[in-house]
């Protein structure tokens, strides 16, 4: 599979087709995180490796979602650009992409190395936890130009209709970091730090592989040396595009830092079930979460070819179906708690503080869903401004408040942490509600460059 014109056919085939692959690469992601605590929390120190691996990850995810936000913005752009079938857009903006991804990487890399201790420090992490956690970070920073590099790839092959590739190299990079972790952890007694090396080799192999698969199959870009190019225009669209949801993604995740505080004052358990109960959110919502990352490509390439009534289809869609998975996951949380805590430790204390925790919070998968899907909808109209000030708004104002209140009386326990999260969804969800029923995203006519050399219109 290589360039797919979504705008053709059948919208519910597209939709599936094209969010199966990615739903199945998150699906890795998320596997291959849960893997690093299954395998920490059952063959070494237990809390104390899964407590740190689960701070440090999320110091280094917020980095990720970073470059994650700036590739959603190239995606759009060149969503746009493809249902407009304009061509010399398309080596503009791949050409500038390579270029300030790979800064952006190894800016990234530096940045964390230098600032974990501080990072550390300020999440208020349990005094043992303090130095494997660090250790952890600092040696992870090495992948982040690796992941960068991946994610841009990734951003132009969605933004073409391309789901499939990306899920082929990343497959292989998050298999890889499995199999490492257990060599490393259980063969070798690293513990931490052969989690921390694992991911630097497999992401580094996973970028190796993406560039030769891509050269091998003669993609429409090939992503070479020669190709690097710096457009001046072209990086501040992907900026002003990509800035909103990189601000986004990084200040919500700042506030689950915050709200991960709040967890580890509760003492070593209450520290380590949180950050399962953090893995296990991103497992479950990453159906929907994957829906929508399919759906801010589909909603560009109709928007660039002006099918609005068609991209609203889409968005319904999207709903409906990460309601499925949505519901799916609820119930096994709210069912088998203790069954569920227990897939990735063996310390009562841990489990126990888990329980409450997911008997709280799972409720939000209720309203995930569709928030989820209209604001990569609105991403999708190129209105990342609007969804990133709804949801920090939300966030900020809402769900670290709650937190606050929820936990402030003495005694307080994860069970009424979770709700915070639970009453900021749902504000979120109803602020997007009104905005899509005001269709405000309509008025404004999104630009199509005046003179470019057009691509053949693709088969349906």
């Amino acid at each position: 599979m290589r360039e797919v014109d979504l705008t053709k056919g059948k919208l519910s085939s597209a939709l599936i087709k094209f969010s199966a692959p990615i739903v199945l690469m998150n699906l890795f992601h998320a596997l291959y995180g849960l893997a690093d605590l299954f395998i920490l929390g059952h063959f070494t120190q237990g809390s104390i490796g899964v407590s740190a691996v689960a701070i440090g990850f999320s110091a280094i995810f917020i980095f990720m979602l970073f470059i994650f936000g700036i590739s959603t913005g190239a995606t759009v752009m060149i969503g746009k650009a493809f249902g407009a079938k304009e061509l010399e857009e398309l080596d503009k903006i791949v050409g500038t992409m390579m270029t300030v991804f790979s800064a952006l990487g190894i800016a990234c890399g530096f940045a964390l190395y230098f600032a974990s201790p501080l990072i550390v420090k300020l999440m208020q992490s349990p005094l043992e936890v303090v130095e494997p956690a660090t250790v952890y970070i600092r040696i992870c920073a090495g992948s982040m130009l690796f992941i960068s590099l991946i994610n841009m790839i990734s951003a132009v092959l969605r933004g073409l209709g391309n789901s499939i590739t990306p899920l082929l190299y990343v497959g292989l990079s998050v298999s890889l970091n499995i199999v490492l972790d257990f060599i490393f952890v259980y063969f070798f007694g690293w513990g931490v730090v052969g989690v921390a090396v694992a991911t630097v080799i497999a992401q580094l192999v996973g970028l190796v592989f993406a560039l030769w698969y891509l050269r091998k199959h003669e993609f429409l870009f090939m992503f070479r040396l020669q190709d690097f190019c710096f457009c001046k225009d072209k990086a501040k669209e992907v900026f002003v595009l990509g800035i909103p949801i990189s601000l986004q993604d990084v200040l919500i995740n700042l506030s689950f830092l915050l709200i991960f505080a709040l967890a580890n004052k509760m003492g070593l358990a209450s520290s380590a079930a949180y950050g399962i109960g953090q893995r296990l959110y991103g497992f479950t919502m990453l159906p929907a979460f994957s829906l929508g990352i399919a759906l801010a490509a589909i909603t560009a390439q109709h928007i660039g070819a002006r099918y609005i009534k068609r991209a609203k289809k889409a968005l319904l869609l999207s709903i409906a179906y990460a309601y499925i998975f949505c519901g799916f996951f609820f119930f096994v949380q709210i069912l088998f708690p203790e069954w569920v805590m227990a897939l990735f430790t063996n310390d009562a204390a841990t489990i126990a503080a888990g329980k409450e925790y997911l008997l709280s919070s799972s409720w939000e998968l209720w309203v995930i869903a569709p928030t989820l899907c209209m604001l990569n909808f609105f991403n999708g109209c190129g209105r990342t401004t609007f969804t990133m000030i709804i949801s920090s708004s939300t966030t900020f104002l809402v769900r670290v408040p709650a937190a606050v209140i929820l936990t402030y009386p003495e005694g307080s326990t994860l069970y009424d942490l979770g709700w915070s999260a639970v009453i900021a969804c749902t504000i979120e969800t109803i602020l997007f509600l009104i905005a899509l029923k005001s269709e405000f995203w309509r008025k404004k006519s999104l630009r199509r460059p005046a003179a470019a050399t057009r691509l053949p219109a693709p088969r349906s």
